[in-house]
């Protein structure tokens, strides 16, 4: 299950989540700077942090002719096809923004870092199980 942030501090894999959040916010400026589009670049927002964890996704950016794009980060030292955790919520908000919600998948972190992007609902693009470890909360094994 994804940690938790915890008063005094990041645990390990919030921490790595929150890497790979920062490394996804400098892509997407970078994406939008390169097409001429520094205002969308400017209202990128990184939602996880100013609005809190509970939106179903990490950030707001926007496509080259403006429109919103909620980017769901998911951070990994492995490779391509290691398993992610997501939140029921997760599921739920990749499910009614299909048109907008994107996964990027971060993979090889601290290696060569890559990365590769899903557009869709969730359930519909990559294979979810429930996991066991979560006891019922809700949370998702995922593997795109």
């Amino acid at each position: 299950m994804r940690a938790k942030r915890r008063s005094h501090g990041l645990s390990c894999d919030a921490s790595l989540g929150l890497a790979g959040e920062l490394a996804v916010l400098e892509f997407e400026e970078r994406r939008l700077r390169d097409t001429g589009k520094k205002r969308l670049a400017a209202r990128i927002d990184h939602v996880a942090r100013t609005k809190g964890d509970g939106l179903g996704y990490d950030v707001l950016s926007f496509d080259e002719n403006g429109a919103e794009r909620l980017i769901e980060v998911k951070t990994t030292r492995g490779g391509v096809s290691s398993p992610f955790f997501a939140t029921r919520n997760e599921v739920e908000v990749s499910d009614q923004e299909r048109t907008r919600y994107h996964l990027y998948r971060v993979f090889a972190f601290g290696r060569a870092p890559q990365l590769f992007k899903v557009r869709g609902s969730l359930r519909a693009t990559c294979l979810l199980e429930p996991d066991a470890v979560s006891g019922g909360s809700g949370v998702v094994r995922g593997i795109v």
